[in-house]
């Protein structure tokens, strides 16, 4: 093993503010697990607070958002004055990069959407328009230039696209298509972003002037863990309705199915909790100016709400979102009985005991049509128009959720532990034993500016462990990191296996290393002798690539 260059640091301690969100407790013990059984504090959840509204860009109109998996925010929207596509990036709405311009066609940029890949790389589709011509195009900003735009259409009138990119960062994109025997929705994935000719899209809802339905309008796609597309959209006139389908395991679309035919239902969306499947979908019931909410698993139904909202009076344009530990996200629009303006609102859905949060009224909009739109992940944001002129403004919450992969925090005994303080040890300290090859990595967000993975030709060997054996202490944590090209380790305390940590399912959309701390209650006294060992198992099924990484970023002892 080679570990160069590391500084030793003792005496590290950490705040209870820096180790609220990331610290793991686990009992050692069954007696020292009956104790805390018997002497729980009582621990407070605190529900999702949002912040308040910052603006982002003016004129705006149509506003795209996403969240990557480091809490950061993505905007893009259209300058209706100009007819071009505006793009921005912030580490929280009230701290933005400059906004910058999409590249620009002859026409008018007009309904982009917005997906993020596994590299954080936002990727926008939109309607171009020239003339009597309406055409998809695509475009990637990746290290802070945008690809030139490419053609993902070249049927008649293709409109209002909709993007989803799933692990394998390959784009799925939906659109609709104006066509003389009415609205055909069309799919179309192109992972070398080269539309191939003839197109080879996937037809998804093509109607003829004899069957006795509407057309097909308000598509919507998302994608799930395994990388599948799921599309919602509903039937243009009567009789009204919302339809679904998923693609199976060959990629093929399964047949079609209607999910709410209350006559005027429409404008559905869709978010998937990509660690479950599960599949939620929201949409107006136009019929008593509501909305509906219904959760499916494996194509399923398996919950379903009417009046979702609450009972107000006039709901418009619904909006979902999944975050990061599976729970669903819902804003609205809801019109004032007097009609003087539209608020909008919030409610949360845990699919775990079937329950909502009460509304809660976010803010208040002068225009009838705030077009909202919303992500989450481990934080949530909305993007809303409000002004004549469209101001985009913007709103970050704080979401009360536990991401996958995350277990619960367990109470400790009391709420100070006596002791001498923490003695952090290195990574490279030589009471630390290595089997097989580890390498030092260089990471400024490292505790000691580096830290060490198992790695041989690119990947971790089988039988790679690291071990460290000390006296005394109440508890050890084990610092470590988290990535896609990460495996599955095995965490053997005093020689008996304790956990499984998957290091790839807590950061499965990133390469880049998340760092974290893993925290374990030890039992006996001052002069009992421990072991920590964290052993190398295998791959995650949470990605494809097969490095199977394992780090030790270092411990920390609490004596």
């Amino acid at each position: 093993m080679n570990l160069p260059g590391m500084r030793h640091r003792l005496g590290h301690f950490v705040s209870a503010s820096e180790t609220s969100m990331r610290r793991i407790f686990f009992i050692s013990s069954p007696l020292v697990l009956a104790c805390a059984i018997a002497l729980l504090l009582t621990m407070s959840v605190s529900a999702t607070t949002w912040g308040d509204p910052a603006e982002i860009a003016s004129p705006a109109k149509r506003p795209a958002v996403a969240m990557d998996a480091n809490g950061e925010i993505h905007f893009v929207w259209t300058n209706p004055e100009r007819g071009t596509l505006w793009y921005r990036h912030c580490t929280a709405v009230d701290a933005c990069d400059d906004a910058e311009r999409l590249p620009n066609l002859d026409g008018d940029a007009l309904s982009p959407a917005l997906a993020l890949d596994s590299q954080n790389r936002p990727n926008v589709v939109w309607e171009q328009v020239k003339g009597k011509k309406h055409t998809i195009y695509f475009s990637r900003r990746d290290a802070g230039t945008w690809s030139d735009p490419v053609a993902y259409s070249n049927q008649p009138e293709s409109v209002l696209p909709a993007i989803a990119i799933g692990s394998d960062d390959v784009t799925q994109v939906v659109y609709e298509s104006v066509q003389s025997n009415g609205r055909a929705i069309y799919y179309v994935t192109e992972p070398d972003h080269q539309l191939p000719s003839p197109p080879t899209l996937v037809e998804l809802e093509l109607l003829t002037p004899e069957e006795k339905v509407a057309n097909g309008r308000n598509v919507r796609v998302a994608v799930d863990g395994d990388n599948r597309a799921h599309v919602v959209w509903n039937l243009a006139r009567r009789p009204f309705g919302v339809k679904y389908t998923y693609q199976d395991g060959t990629g093929s679309f399964v047949p079609s199915k209607i999910v709410a035919d209350n006559n005027q239902d429409q404008t559905p969306d869709i978010a998937i909790d990509a660690e479950t499947n599960r599949v939620g979908i929201i949409w107006e019931t136009r019929r008593n100016d509501r909305a509906a909410f219904l959760l499916l698993e494996n194509g399923v139904e398996v919950f379903r709400k009417n009046n979702v909202e609450g009972g107000f009076d006039t709901v418009r344009r619904p909006r979902l979102a999944a975050d990061c530990g599976g729970k669903f996200h819902i804003v609205f629009q809801r019109e004032k009985s007097d009609k003087s303006d539209w608020n909008i609102y919030y409610r949360e859905f845990n699919p775990t005991d079937e329950s909502f949060t009460d509304p809660l009224r976010l803010t208040q909009s002068q225009k009838d049509d705030a077009m909202p739109a919303l992500a989450a992940s481990q934080k949530g944001v909305l993007a809303f128009i409000t002004g004549r002129g469209g101001i985009l403004n913007a709103m970050q919450a704080d979401i009360d959720t536990l991401c996958h992969g995350q277990s619960t925090p367990t109470p400790t005994l009391s709420p100070t532990i006596p002791s001498s303080g923490w003695e952090h040890i290195p990574n490279h300290d030589a009471r630390i034993v290595y089997t097989k090859e580890w390498k030092t990595i260089d990471h400024t967000k490292a505790s000691d500016g580096n830290f060490a993975r198992c790695e041989k030709d690119n990947r971790c060997e089988k039988g790679a462990s690291a071990k460290i054996s000390f006296t005394g202490g109440t508890r050890i944590e084990w610092e470590t990191a988290y990535a896609n090209t990460y495996g599955k380790a095995d965490v053997l305390i005093d020689g008996s296996a304790f956990e499984r940590v998957d290091l790839c399912a807590l950061n499965r959309k990133s390469s880049k290393p998340k760092f974290g701390v893993r925290t374990y209650i030890l039992s006996g006294d001052a002069n009992t002798e421990h072991s920590l060992e964290i052993k190398f198992v295998g791959h995650s099924n949470c990605s494809p690539v097969r490095r199977n990484y394992v780090a030790v970023d270092g411990f920390n002892i609490l004596r």
